[in-house]
């Protein structure tokens, strides 16, 4: 997070937007594996919840990234690469929002799954 990265003066704010959104993805993933690995007995439907968990913390870092990008000079887009849909709606929000109501809908079927495994 110095002047080689983040703050590099080259960098333009869409790559820096996307710096921060994988640190902070990877501190999320890195507790979730610390858990699976002291929890080698779990049942699959645990596996499961610990996978959706796992989903939530890189879509977390995402929106970790979209709340602190005026910290960082950040942009969702960079202005050469996919403009926004419709000049407004930034593709990466559509998708990730898509991924959240999946691992929503997957975590919320979880309970109906309980002692098949």
């Amino acid at each position: 997070m110095n002047r080689t990265h983040l703050f590099h003066p080259g960098w333009t704010g869409h790559a820096r937007f996307h710096l921060v959104w994988a640190a902070l993805s990877q501190l999320a993933i890195s507790a979730i594996a610390l858990r699976l690995i002291w929890d080698q007995g779990a049942a699959a439907s645990v596996r499961c919840e610990y996978a959706t968990i796992i989903g939530f913390c890189m879509t977390s870092g995402f929106w970790g990234a979209v709340a602190f990008k005026r910290c960082f000079k950040g942009t969702l887009h960079d202005p050469q690469g996919i403009p926004p849909i419709g000049g407004k709606l930034d593709g990466n929000v559509v998708a990730v929002l898509l991924i959240d109501g999946l691992l929503l809908w997957g975590w919320l079927l979880l309970p109906l799954h309980r002692g098949n495994g």
